[in-house]
Parts: structure tokens; sequence; C-alpha cells
């Protein structure tokens, strides 16, 4: 068997596929590059121990009959980069090493067996389409705020959702703060309404980020959900991530608690980052929070230390009711306000003190809202219950 490839477009598959791949010592099967030829075509698969897979597809010319070549992918990555012209592979047998020729270079390669290559069975899926830039959005809206820590299970994942009438809903949560996209999409709502809600782990969001970057975001993928993988599809490229399946927390019953608030200050956004700047120069360890509160007509920021003001910023606001001081951390605070593009935001609370903090946006921020927990509140299953310290 043979088969003739450009050199860079070798490489260039190599180097998008490898991001894919494991840091650490697994078993021999593992960071393997797989070519797969088959009925005259070839395409080169990655599948992860973490149950990840990358597979593009490459013009080459070959002779011979289909078969599977598992090359070490890291060791080939970085010898393809290296090579010009075209790379020519030969392989004579099952138990032969492959012969990589390349102008005057050429060497012997010990092929992985292969047994080892099992990527997903593809079950019935439900497929939609999406712009690039949708999927962008709910990393960089949403994705900020899910949980880094594993054992938070379902609080870890990315959670998509069919909100019914042709709305989709797309959150994020790690028990402190909470975001939540809505946008319409018809076809993306039909399939998450037969497949269920989906979470995608947030050890697979880098990926996903990295794997698009090629794209323009006005390019369309086609998304493929099955029962245990989302396969995201483009001409000739697939990526393939695991579905998780936790049950993740009722968002609808806290988020409803949020919007209830009866006390709203609408203030610039520019102002109040601003001011939380200056004032993260003056927060540490014992003193991480903000408080807000409306003072002659403006909104106060200050951060206190053992009750004391240590430092204080104000600026102009809108209020309706009577806002009561509160406090939230302070750079978490910070974050989200910068997921925000509109020019005004609407923080929202209640009457209690231990009232969740929701921020919602003008026009540019159509569907996005936040919340944010209050530093005295001691928080206990999801929001769930919620009790003063």
């Amino acid at each position: 068997m043979r088969v003739v490839i450009a050199a860079k477009t070798l490489a260039a598959a190599l180097r998008r596929l490898a991001p894919l791949d494991v840091r650490h010592k697994l078993p021999h099967f593992m960071n393997v590059a797989w070519f797969v030829i088959r009925n005259g075509a070839l395409s080169v698969q990655v599948v992860s121990h973490s149950g990840m897979e990358g597979e593009i597809a490459i013009s080459a010319k070959i002779v011979g009959e289909d078969c599977v070549l598992g090359f070490p992918l890291r060791h080939m990555a970085r010898l393809a980069a290296t090579l010009s012209g075209d790379v020519i592979i030969d392989h004579d047998g099952p138990d032969e090493d492959a012969v990589v020729k390349a102008e005057d270079f050429e060497c012997r390669i010990e092929l992985k067996s292969s047994e080892w290559f099992n990527p997903h069975a593809v079950d019935r899926e439900d497929t939609s389409r999406l712009a690039v830039s949708v999927i962008r959005e709910w990393l960089e809206r949403v994705g900020y705020c899910i949980s880094k820590e594993r054992d938070t299970e379902s609080m870890s994942c990315l959670y998509l959702a069919s909100a019914g009438e042709g709305m989709v809903h797309a959150c994020g949560l790690d028990g402190h703060q909470f975001s939540k996209l809505e946008s319409r999409n018809p076809e993306l709502a039909s399939t998450l309404h037969f497949s269920g809600p989906v979470l995608i782990g947030v050890e697979f969001l880098k990926a996903i980020k990295s794997w698009l970057a090629v794209h323009s975001g006005n390019d369309v993928v086609s998304v493929a959900i099955s029962q245990k993988t989302v396969r995201i599809r483009s001409t000739g490229e697939t990526l393939v991530v695991p579905r998780s399946h936790y049950v993740f927390p009722d968002y609808m019953s806290f988020s409803s608690k949020a919007a209830s608030g009866t006390r709203t200050i609408k203030v610039y956004r520019s102002a109040i980052r601003e001011g939380l700047r200056r004032l993260a120069l003056f927060a540490g360890d014992n003193n991480r929070g903000v408080y807000l509160g409306m003072e002659n007509g403006e909104l106060s920021l200050s951060v206190r230390s053992e009750g004391k003001r240590v430092a204080s910023v104000s600026t102009l606001a809108l209020a309706t009711g009577d806002p009561k001081p509160t406090s939230v951390p302070l750079e978490d605070l910070l974050e989200m306000l910068g997921h925000f593009t509109g020019q005004n935001v609407v923080l929202t609370m209640g009457d209690t003190p231990g009232h969740p903090v929701q921020i919602t946006g003008g026009d540019g921020d159509k569907g996005y809202s936040t919340i944010i927990m209050p530093l005295m509140i001691v928080e206990e299953d999801y929001y769930g219950r919620e009790e003063a310290a």
C-alpha cells in the first residue's frame, strides 16, 4: 500500500489534531494518529482516552487496499512539520513498519496495532446546523462561570436545553454565580427537545474553541447529538465530544427568584467597571467583597475591612425601590460585567439580605443574564436553600 500526501497538508492536519491528545503517560494504544483508508480516501483520526475524537479528511493519492495505520501522533506531527514536497508512506503488510519518504529523507516508523482503533460508533443522531458565532458566544458568555472543579459534576458542564417556542438556553454555574444566554434557534431547540438537555464537560470546551478557530463566525457547522456524543461537523472535518449525564440544577427556580427582585439600579457599565478596577487594589483575602448601595442618588461602591471603609467610589445611577446595601465578590462581579456588551446594565436586588443579585443589559445583551450571590449567603443545594451567615 502506498499513500502520497502533500507535506503541508499533512502537517496542518496533525497540528490541528495534536491538541486533542493527552499530555501524560497512557497505554500504548493512545497518543496515536490513525490513518484510515476507506474506499480510496484518507482521513486522519485521533481517539482520546477521555472520549474526545477528531477526524480530518486529507487529499491523497492512494494505491492499495483499505487499511488503518497507527502512527505515534506527536512524533509524526513533529516530523511532518520539517518536511516539504510530497510525503510518501509505504506499507507492505500487517507486521511491517511503515516507510516514510520525502525528497532526500527516509525513515521507518513502527506502527500501532489497528486492533486498538476504536472510535465511537455512530448511532441515531438528531442534527441541526449552527453558525460558528453562536457556539463562540456560548463559550464566551457562559463558559467563564462554569465550575473548573471536576468533582462538582453537573456544575462542571456547559448546559444546553430547549426552553420551548424555539428558544434555547445555554447555561453555566459554579455554585455562587450563574450565567444564562437565551437565543432563538428553532432547529436546535427541536433537536434538544428530542435528545434531552445536553451537558458538555468544561474540559472539552477549550478543545471546541481551538477546533473552531480556523472558521469565521459566519461559517455553519452541523451539530449531531446522539445518546453518548455531540459531533461538530464541517466539510471534511469532525470533532466528537462525549455527553455528560449528570442532572443540572433547577436553574429556573433560582433564576425566577433573582428576577423577582423589586429593587433595581441602572448604571453605566463602563463606570461601574472602572470603579471596581480601582477598588480591586484594596481588596484582599479578608475583604474580597464590594458593597453596593445608593447614596445621594449615586451608586456607592466600597471595600471594607473590619466594618470600616477602606476605599470607595461613586457613580451616577438610576434606582427604583430602595436598594439595600449588599456585598458581592468584587473580582467575580468585575469579570461578569466584562461579558456584557451594552452601554448600561441593570442590577436587580431583593428586599432581604440573602436575595441573589441579577444583572441584565440593554439591546446588545438581549437574552443574556447573570446571577451572583451575596457574600453573606451560605449556599446549599445550588441556591435551593439560603441561610444568613
